[in-house]
């Protein structure tokens, strides 16, 4: 992952705190099957390992569980972002000089699509009653 040196955060009790509050990770793996990602919910234990240890589960059929069997190294992204902001920023509130620099330092990236798989994992496996209080729970947490 490319981190330019004025956003480098090794803080390890800020990117735990980021791992806390976001636990939702995308979990990036490259098995026998070729490259995938998943969303995977995940428990940080900060304090087993060096660095912390990441807790979660996947279906025993999927091919999650051969790409991790291997030990391979793996790659999660958990990610915070300012749209969650009361305020968040936008590129307009820069002046506009500002932004004409930036623009001189980046470069567009094309990538074509070569397949499209989507999941949507809606508890569609439980019984109504679940469902129901699944939604009950997330609109009493204001998720909804």
């Amino acid at each position: 992952m490319y981190v330019p040196p004025h956003f480098v955060e090794a803080r390890a009790e800020v990117l735990h705190h980021l791992i806390e509050k976001n636990p939702l990770g995308i979990l990036f793996t490259n098995g026998k099957s070729g490259f995938d990602a998943n969303h995977i919910p995940f428990e940080l234990h900060a304090h087993e390992g060096q660095q912390g240890v990441l807790h979660s589960h996947v279906a025993r059929t999927s091919p999650i569980c051969q790409d991790l069997a291997t030990g391979d190294e793996v790659l999660i992204d958990f990610r915070i972002h300012e749209a969650k902001q009361a305020d968040p920023w936008k590129m307009t509130d820069s002046p506009k000089d500002y932004i004409g620099e930036m623009l001189k330092m980046i470069v567009g990236v094309e990538i074509e699509v070569t397949r499209l798989i989507g999941k949507s994992k809606l508890s569609q496996n439980k019984e109504v009653r679940d469902i129901v209080g699944a939604g009950y729970a997330l609109k009493a947490q204001g998720t909804m």
